[in-house]
């Protein structure tokens, strides 16, 4: 009985013995597995070095023969060790990168993420080869001062789900953007400040429409857009930020917008837009409380809208920072702040408001920023005592009249102040 025990405890240290082995050759293995860099893929990364013409601290660790996965902004696979993400942007002004974009990146074939973003690149034209790159899922060229035509063959790009060609000093221009139509997989586009005034008018592309069940993220401020805005916004339910502002859009706000039930922040500030806000983004938020997302961000300032937000106003309580100054709103302001507790910012100057300020106001205990317009209203502020860092902007639209009625109070208070001193006898 002993000999058959001292066997069966021979067996399971044997056993485990084995599996103890076997685990760390495992590790040995995954561990030379993650330190292989891939000696053509270092090679291309090097001569990608040399296009730049400013010392980076980003490069010190780009050392010739060293390990290229262990290098500053490159990232590689635990497995392969072929080089997945190259991110370079630039942190700091001071030490902004500057040099030219080379064919080198080619020699990175499995490349996934690219972030090349606020580069100088001196309003070189953004490559072409840029779309051979055809496992990018993640591309950010932005404030990199690229200059000319954005290039079709990003449309190559099938994978792509995030496309960044923002802020890069109004200098690109897109004359076709059909190409976006091939991008299946795209989530975020921004094409701030991209001149698109040649291909975008009245009716929807038709890379929109393909983008939409698949797009989260659409920014098109500064450019230069105008006419009206697409009313095919039907089948946007994935899209939760949509930025328009800073164009010349005309016409009304689509009353479609209520589709977008995902919608999270809505910009449509400096346009030209005209009519009243559509009964249906207030349906957003009927919708979305049920989600527990609702519309959180609204923009229409700097337009030509009118009419009343007694009966819109309502319906965002769920709002936390609404913009809706220099318009042409008319009418009493609502009494409706008691449930919109988690607001910041609240901005309804330079329209024709008029009315008492409601005591509902007083329960907006978040509130950071409020802008009414004084001069159209009265009655007292009830301030909560959690408002006492917020900052209130009195405005109006005769502003040289807040100087005098700071001369006019101080006066009165002077005169209040000495009445009441003792007469000299």
């Amino acid at each position: 009985m002993g000999s058959k025990f001292c066997e069966l405890l021979t067996m399971l240290f044997t056993l485990f013995s084995f599996l103890v082995v076997l685990g760390i050759g495992h590790s040995w293995a995954v561990a030379a597995l993650k330190v292989q860099c891939i000696d053509g893929e270092q090679e291309a990364l090097l001569m990608f070095k040399e296009g730049f013409t400013s010392p980076s601290s980003r490069f010190f660790s780009w050392v010739a023969g060293e390990d290229c996965c262990k290098w500053s902004g490159v990232g590689c696979n635990n497995r392969t060790g072929h080089v997945i993400t190259l991110d370079l942007h630039s942190f700091d002004s001071s030490e902004a990168m500057k040099g030219q974009l080379r064919e080198s990146l080619l020699g990175l074939p499995y490349l996934s993420y690219l972030d090349l973003s606020s580069i100088d690149f001196n309003q070189m034209p953004i490559p072409e080869f840029i779309g051979s790159l055809s496992n990018l899922k993640y591309l950010d060229l932005s404030n990199a001062n690229f200059k000319g035509i954005v290039p079709d063959h990003l449309g190559n790009l099938s994978s792509l789900q995030h496309l960044d060609l923002s802020g890069n000093s109004f200098s690109l221009k897109a004359n076709n953007l059909d190409w976006l139509s091939g991008l299946s997989s795209l989530e975020v586009l921004d094409l701030g400040g991209v001149d698109l005034a040649m291909h975008f008018h009245s009716t929807i592309p038709k890379w929109l429409v393909e983008s939409s069940y698949t797009l989260h993220h659409l920014n098109l401020t500064r450019c230069q857009l105008q006419g009206s805005i697409p009313d095919a916004f039907v089948n946007f339910t994935s899209l939760t930020v949509l930025d328009f502002s800073y164009n010349n859009l005309q016409g009304s706000i689509p009353h479609n917008f209520g589709n977008m039930t995902s919608l999270v922040v809505l910009d449509l500030t400096f346009n030209s837009l005209e009519g009243s806000i559509p009964q249906t983004l207030g349906l957003i938020q009927e919708q979305q409380r049920i989600k527990h997302s609702p519309l959180r961000e609204l923009y229409l300032s700097y337009n030509k809208l009118n009419g009343s937000l007694e009966r819109i106003l309502p319906q965002l309580s769920e709002l936390v920072v609404l913009e809706v100054a220099s318009n042409s709103f008319q009418g009493l302001l609502p009494d409706c702040w008691t449930y919109g507790q988690n607001r910041v910012f609240l901005d309804l100057g330079y329209n024709m408001l008029s009315g008492q300020i409601p005591d509902s106001i007083g329960h907006l205990v978040q509130l950071k920023v409020l802008t009414l317009g004084f001069w159209g209203f009265w009655g007292p502020l009830l301030l909560n005592t959690s408002w006492r860092h917020a900052y209130f902007r009195f405005l109006g639209y005769m502003i040289d009249q807040i100087y005098v009625w700071v001369v006019v109070a101080v006066a009165r208070i002077q005169r209040k102040f000495q009445s009441s001193q003792p007469q000299d006898k």
